[in-house]
């Protein structure tokens, strides 16, 4: 489920039935730290998988700042701050309409996401 900014969705209980909680992080002081209280109130609900993903970094300082912030949190990755993205939702589309011109950061992510869906099949399977 893709919600917009804020906690609201978690205390309302509405993500109860989510197989994951990817923390969007930007580099900025006010995103780092609702981070931990996210993750408190996925885990209050019982989501037990919550990573972070790092978004609109700039470089290796924001990566490190991200991460030395949020030591025990899980990093799915980080996208990088593109003018693409930006320009288009000034003019209200999708960014990267050809998929081959975004950045490859995306595509390890989408990886990640699809081992971390496909090691949870797996324990669904097991016969208890």
């Amino acid at each position: 489920m893709d919600m917009e900014a804020g906690i609201e969705h978690l205390g309302r209980g509405t993500s109860t039935a989510v197989d994951a909680l990817i923390i969007v992080v930007n580099p900025g002081a006010r995103s780092r730290a609702a981070a931990p209280t996210i993750r408190r109130l996925g885990q209050d609900i019982g989501i037990k998988n919550i990573v972070v993903l790092g978004n609109r970094v700039r470089g290796e300082e924001d990566m490190k700042l991200i991460r030395e912030a949020l030591p025990d949190f899980p990093v799915l990755g980080f996208i990088p701050e593109q003018d693409e993205v930006a320009e288009a939702d000034r003019e209200g589309r999708r960014p990267f309409e050809n998929i081959a011109d975004a950045p490859p950061e995306l595509f390890a992510i989408v990886r990640e996401l699809q081992r971390m869906a496909d090691k949870q099949q797996e324990g669904r399977q097991r016969p208890v």
